[in-house]
C-alpha cells in the first residue's frame, strides 16, 4: 500500500472516530453545563486538570516510547523485542500509576484548600478521580501500543468510540436517578474501566501477548531512557494544554473556570484533524527514518501538514465568525466566554498545524530538544498567564496561550528545517488559503440575515454553507495526483463502512 493510500486509510479511521469521540464529548461537556452550571462545572475542570496532568507523571512517556520501538522494531522483523517492549510499558506503567494515585488522594486536601481555594467538595473529586488514574495510564499505553502497528482501528475505538459513548450513556443515568454531584465522576469512572477491558482484549488479539508474559519478562532498558526525557516532554505538553484551567483556578474561582472550560473543549474540534493525521504520521515517520528514506519524508510531512490545514479552516471560521452562537450550546450563562473562542481558535489552528513538527522530531530520537521547545512554550504561557489573568479574565488565559502556541510553531519549524532539512511550506497551500478568503466573506455577510434563527438552526447553515463554498473552490482550483490518491481512498473506506 502506497503512502497518500495508507495515510488516507488511517487518518480516515482516525477523523471518523475523533469525529464522533470529539462531538460525543462536545455533547457530554454541554449537557453537563446546562445541568450542573458553571460553579460545578468549573470544579469538574479543576479534578480533571489535576488528573489529567498527574496521570502524564504516572505514564513516565512510556505511551509515545511504546509507539517508536513497536513501530522501529517491526519495521526490523524483531517481534521478540516488540512484545518485550510492551510488558515493559504496561508493568512499570502500572506501578507507578499506584504510586501517583495514592500521591493525589493524600495531597487533595492541601490542593483544595491552598491552592484553588474551593469547597471540601473539589478534595473529593480529586481522591475520586485518581481511582481512575491507573486505568486510564494502562489504557493509554496499550492503545500506543496497538497504534505501532499502523493500525489505528483499536485505538480509535476505544479512546474515541467506546469512552466518549460510555460517558454520555453514564451521565445520563446520573440525570435520571442520582443527584447532579454524580455526575461529575460516574461517568469518568464507568469509562476508565470499560475502556481498558476492551483495548486489553484488542491488545491480546492484536500481538498475543498474555498477563503472565507482562509479569514475568524482562525490562526493557533501552525503552525506560529513551521514554524519560519524553515522559517530562509530555508533563509540560500537558501542563500546558490545562495550565489555563489551572491558573484560573488560582487566580479566580471555580465559577469562572466553568465558563472558560466549554470554550477549550469546543477547540477539540479543530485539533481532531491534527489528531486524526498524526496517528498514522508518526509510525510512518519512524519506520522511514529507520530506513534513511529522506525524500519521502519531506514528502509526507508535507501532505500531511496540507491535509490538516485544509481540513481544520472552515472551522476555525465558523468559530471565529460565530462565536456567540457557539457558546449559546452550553447555555445562555456561558456566552461570557465568546471571545475566548476567537482567540482560542488562533492558538488550536497554530498548535494542529505544528503539531505534527513535534511528532517527527520525537520519531527521529531528539526527544530532548521536543522537550526544551515545550519547556520554553510552557514557561512562556505561565508568565503570561500570571500576568495578564489577574488584569484581563478569561481573555487573559486564551492570549497566553496564543503566545505559548506561536513559540512553539516557530522553534519546531526552525528545527526541523535545520535538523533534517525538512519544512511543511508549499505553493499547494495557496487553493486552501484562497478557499478560506472566500468562505469567510460569505459566512461574514451571512450573519445579519442568520443570527436571529435558533442556535442549532444558525450553526448548521453557516457549517453547511461553509463546506460547500470551501469544498467547491477547492475543487475548481483543482486538485493533485496526491490529493486525489487520498480522496479516493477515503471515499472507498467509506464503502466498505
Amino acid at each position: 500500500m502506497n503512502t497518500p493510500t495508507k495515510i488516507a486509510k488511517e487518518a480516515g479511521i482516525t477523523l471518523f472516530g475523533e469525529s464522533y469521540g470529539g462531538f460525543t464529548r462536545f455533547l457530554f461537556i454541554g449537557l453537563l453545563s446546562r445541568w450542573v452550571g458553571p460553579q460545578l462545572l468549573g470544579l469538574y475542570a479543576l479534578a480533571n486538570a489535576v488528573t489529567r496532568i498527574t496521570s502524564v507523571v504516572a505514564t513516565l512517556g512510556l505511551d509515545r516510547g511504546i509507539l517508536r520501538f513497536v513501530s522501529y522494531y517491526r519495521s526490523l522483523q524483531d517481534e521478540n523485542r516488540v512484545l518485550t517492549s510492551i510488558s515493559t510499558a504496561v508493568k512499570i506503567g502500572l506501578c507507578c500509576a499506584l504510586v501517583v494515585m495514592l500521591l493525589q488522594m493524600g495531597f487533595s486536601g492541601i490542593l483544595t484548600r491552598y491552592v484553588f481555594h474551593e469547597d471540601s467538595y473539589l478534595s473529593i473529586l480529586l481522591v475520586l478521580f485518581a481511582v481512575s488514574l491507573p486505568l486510564g495510564v494502562l489504557m493509554n499505553i496499550m492503545g500506543f501500543a496497538t497504534q505501532g502497528y499502523k493500525l489505528l482501528k483499536y485505538k480509535v475505538t476505544v479512546t474515541q468510540i467506546i469512552q466518549p459513548t460510555v460517558l454520555l450513556a453514564g451521565l445520563a443515568v446520573c440525570y435520571w436517578f442520582l443527584p447532579k454531584k454524580a455526575g461529575l465522576v460516574l461517568p469518568v469512572l464507568l469509562a476508565s474501566v470499560i475502556s481498558l477491558w476492551f483495548i486489553w482484549k484488542f491488545l491480546k488479539e492484536l500481538t498475543g501477548v498474555k498477563a503472565s508474559d507482562i509479569l514475568s519478562g524482562h525490562v526493557d532498558t533501552e525503552l525506560l531512557k529513551f521514554s524519560s526525557p519524553l515522559m517530562f516532554m509530555t508533563i509540560i505538553s500537558t501542563l500546558m494544554h490545562w495550565i489555563d484551567i489551572i491558573m484560573l483556578g488560582i487566580y479566580l474561582d471555580s465559577e469562572q473556570v466553568g465558563l472558560y472550560h466549554p470554550a477549550v473543549r469546543t477547540m477539540g474540534i479543530i485539533r481532531m484533524f491534527m489528531l486524526a493525521f498524526n496517528g498514522i504520521f508518526s509510525p510512518m515517520i519512524s519506520e522511514l527514518y529507520a530506513k534513511k528514506d529522506f525524500a519521502e519524508m519531506g514528502r509526507l510531512f508535507k501532505l500531511v501538514f496540507r491535509w490538516i490545514f485544509t481540513f481544520a479552516q472552515p472551522f476555525v471560521i465558523v468559530l471565529v465568525l460565530y462565536p456567540a452562537k457557539v457558546m449559546l450550546l452550553f447555555g445562555p450563562r456561558f456566552v461570557a466566554g465568546k471571545d475566548v473562542v476567537q482567540i482560542l481558535a488562533i492558538a488550536i489552528l497554530v498548535q494542529s498545524l505544528t503539531g505534527i513538527g513535534g511528532s517527527l522530531l520525537v520519531m527521529i530520537g531528539r526527544t530532548t530538544l521536543n522537550l526544551y521547545n515545550i519547556i520554553a512554550a510552557a514557561g512562556l504561557n505561565i508568565l503570561l498567564n500570571a500576568v495578564l489573568i489577574p488584569r484581563m479574565g478569561l481573555i487573559g488565559a486564551a492570549w497566553g496561550t496564543v503566545g505559548a502556541m506561536l513559540l512553539l510553531a516557530a522553534l519546531r519549524i526552525v528545527e526541523c528545517k535545520t535538523i533534517v532539512k525538512l519544512h511543511p511550506f508549499q505553493l499547494k497551500l495557496i487553493k486552501p488559503m484562497a478557499a478560506a478568503a472566500l468562505t469567510t466573506v460569505i459566512l461574514y455577510f451571512m450573519r445579519p440575515f442568520v443570527a436571529p434563527w435558533h442556535t442549532v438552526l444558525t450553526l448548521m447553515t453557516v457549517m453547511f454553507v461553509a463546506g460547500l463554498v470551501y469544498g467547491c473552490v477547492i475543487y475548481a482550483l483543482k486538485l493533485d495526483d496526491d490529493d486525489l490518491e487520498v480522496i479516493r481512498s477515503m471515499i472507498q473506506l467509506l464503502q466498505r463502512k
